[in-house]
């Protein structure tokens, strides 16, 4: 009767053993899986938006927030919502290049992200509430962009780079760079946002004007207009 009780005993130790091996496995690092269901879907580029918006209302476990650096570049921001959202209806995100120049055209970016998914399904939108308005050039996001200024009017640039780096603006018009307050070197915070707040001249020519921003070992050139 004793062995027997003994042998019960160890069969049910081997069961509890690989009960805990499965649970364990189940909570493997998978970047972009903010729910930790093993899978990156568009419900996780939702919790990535919301995360970054930092809504009071989002429960999320640690480990979804270790996944949430989706690019695995060191930093939460909406580059990882896209990364989210590319993994999720299997899109390669397109590789930016270390200096880009991009001409002015008719199209203003949009609120909304958009996740192409199989012919069979409609598709996804998901807006990001209260967040700027970021567009991709190059390796920063830039917001506004692109965009038009008028004589006198106060400008102010934001960009989303590398995290804790110190970034140069120089902006350039038809008699050179512009000496105005406020074009001083800036470094960016951890989430790598920085901003540039400046005056546009009242001399100034109306025209096709360009704005580099050197920082991190590359450079992104931004034109802009000024009626």
């Amino acid at each position: 009767m004793r062995q027997r009780l003994i042998s019960v005993m160890f069969a049910a130790a081997v069961s509890a053993t690989a009960l805990f091996s499965f649970h364990t496995q189940a909570a493997v690092t998978l970047a972009g899986d903010l729910n930790c269901d093993g899978r990156v879907t568009v419900e996780d580029a939702v919790m990535s938006a919301r995360l970054i918006c930092e809504d009071p209302a989002l429960s999320i476990t640690p480990q979804g927030i270790e996944n949430a650096d989706c690019d695995a570049d060191g930093l939460l921001c909406l580059l990882d919502v896209r990364s989210a959202l590319c993994k999720a209806s299997q899109i390669a995100p397109e590789l930016p290049a270390e200096t880009t120049t991009v001409s002015i055209g008719t199209t203003t970016a949009a609120a909304t992200t958009t996740a192409k998914l199989p012919d069979t399904d409609p598709p996804v939108i998901v807006t990001v509430p209260n967040a700027p308005v970021y567009t991709q050039v190059g390796s920063l996001l830039v917001s506004p962009y692109p965009f038009t200024v008028t004589r006198n009017e106060e400008v102010t640039l934001h960009i989303i780079g590398r995290a804790n780096t110190e970034y140069d603006i120089n902006v350039y018009y038809s008699s050179g760079a512009s000496a105005a307050k406020g074009l001083e070197n800036q470094y960016t915070d951890s989430q790598g946002h920085t901003a540039w707040s400046w005056k546009i001249g009242g001399k100034t020519n109306s025209g096709e004007y360009h704005i580099d921003i050197i920082g991190g070992g590359e450079k992104t050139t931004l034109p802009f207009r000024v009626e």
